[in-house]
């Protein structure tokens, strides 16, 4: 279970002298002197203490105790305990995204996103100039046989969506703890843990490691789009056909879209430099609520 907290230059500069041999108003002090001013007050100190307190950050000599080991105990057997919502972990990946990472480095710059680029206006070309024939293949899509299959390419494709991930993240320099399935309703979907990636400096690189999912299902798609146009009808063409589908409608309305919370939602909270933004939306949105509750409640009492 990986949890990154955020903190500004004041609050860092206090945390690292917090070694357990200084009193706050000792450390407060010694940091207005090298600042030439105070940094921030001794309520606004012991708010930080709180609130590592509060995130088990914080271990007081007198009181030390094991709640983050027994919460996380109790955290997977609770995973185990949910069949509706189950993480089973597979691997620890690391070494092998570090050597995937050094063998195709030279696609993960600048003359990768050309080639990938040129990939997408290719394959979105061949679809363009044959729309209506792919548009017929669309309509057998629902059959059974086809759903089947469908389901199936996309599987593949998340697999490569998932390794996209690592890559990226190995890629820039950070780990990749893990690997798993997922099983949400009973239905398995492949994972890679790829949080360490939000300790880079970098919000370009963050939103990057985010993205590259959704880069490598293009890619993929726009890749089966050139072998479907290109070949005549057959398993090899209904395969590509469905990998256009998986890789683009199916990808981008799951995975690109900001209001759930995957990679879009990600790819946005980066770009706009807005840590948990799902959390802090709701409760703005609670806010104008009992704002405008308010309004219309004093509105009869101004008019009287």
């Amino acid at each position: 279970m990986s949890r990154f907290y955020r903190i500004g230059l004041d609050e860092y500069c206090f945390l690292r002298e917090l070694d357990g041999t200084q009193t706050v108003a000792a450390i407060l002090t010694r940091l207005a002197q090298r600042a030439g001013g105070q940094t921030f007050s001794e309520n606004e100190a012991l708010e930080v203490l709180q609130w590592l307190r509060q995130n088990d950050l914080l271990a007081v000599a007198s009181n030390v105790t094991n709640k983050h080991q027994n919460e996380l105990k109790l955290w997977k057997s609770a995973l185990w305990l949910n069949p509706l919502l189950l993480r089973i972990p597979l691997a620890r990946p690391d070494r092998f995204f570090a050597w995937l990472a050094a063998k195709t480095r030279i696609f993960l710059g600048p003359l990768g996103f050309v080639i990938w680029l040129a990939v997408l206006i290719w394959g979105a070309g061949a679809i363009a100039l044959n729309w209506e024939s792919f548009a017929r293949d669309f309509v057998g899509v629902i059959w059974q046989y086809n759903g089947a299959l469908l389901l199936a390419v996309w599987l593949v494709i998340k697999i490569l969506h998932e390794i996209s991930h690592g890559v990226f993240c190995r890629h820039f320099g950070a780990g990749v703890r893990e690997v798993g399935v997922f099983w949400i309703l009973f239905f398995p979907i492949s994972y890679v843990d790829a949080t360490p990636s939000l300790a880079l400096a970098s919000k370009w690189r963050r939103a990057m490691v985010a993205l590259a999912g959704i880069y490598m299902d293009l890619f993929v798609a726009a890749c089966a789009a050139i072998v479907w146009a290109s070949t005549d009808a057959g398993i090899v063409r209904t395969i590509a056909h469905q990998a256009v589908i998986a890789g683009t409608i199916v990808s981008l309305f799951f995975n690109a879209n900001p209001l759930m919370r995957f990679d879009g939602y990600y790819v946005l909270s980066e770009l706009l430099d807005i840590p948990n933004l799902a959390t802090r939306g709701r409760e703005r949105i609670a806010r104008l609520g009992i704002r405008a509750h308010n309004c219309r409640s004093l509105a009869p009492a101004m008019l009287s």
